[in-house]
């Protein structure tokens, strides 16, 4: 099978306007994310132990997910993580629960909620900080 495109393809150079357009466009999101000074808070829901050097951490944010995370833990077990760090949003079905009651489940909360928390990217910084 011959690959689909002509052997001399190559992408279009951008014109100066296109480049300059990039670079402003990067400058005003970088300006908007240095203004958000606010900290995000993050708190443990249980005792939360050190990573061990062993340790395979997968870290996840859970909202409402009861039926999804018995089967997730078990697949990622099975692929050998050996921790997980969750960041629970406020579940109100039983996921909290459930997720305190795993040994190898470490559980964060948060006073801000998902949306604000740039769709769950200040948590995820905040828990890598830790």
């Amino acid at each position: 099978m011959e690959y689909p495109f002509d052997r001399n393809f190559s992408f279009p150079r951008r014109t100066f306007i296109n480049r300059l357009a990039t670079l402003y466009d990067n400058w005003r999101v970088t300006v908007r994310e240095r203004r958000q000074v606010e900290k995000v808070t993050i708190i443990p829901a249980k005792n939360v132990h050190a990573l061990s050097v062993t340790d395979l951490p997968a870290v996840f944010v859970a909202h409402n997910e009861i039926a999804l995370i018995p089967a997730f833990l078990s697949h990622y077990r099975r692929l050998g993580v050996t921790r997980f760090i969750c960041l629970d949003d406020v579940s109100i079905d039983g996921t909290r629960e459930y997720l305190m009651e795993q040994e190898d489940v470490d559980v964060w909360t948060s006073p801000i909620r998902f949306e604000a928390a740039r769709r769950g990217r200040r948590w995820r910084e905040a828990l890598f900080e830790r």
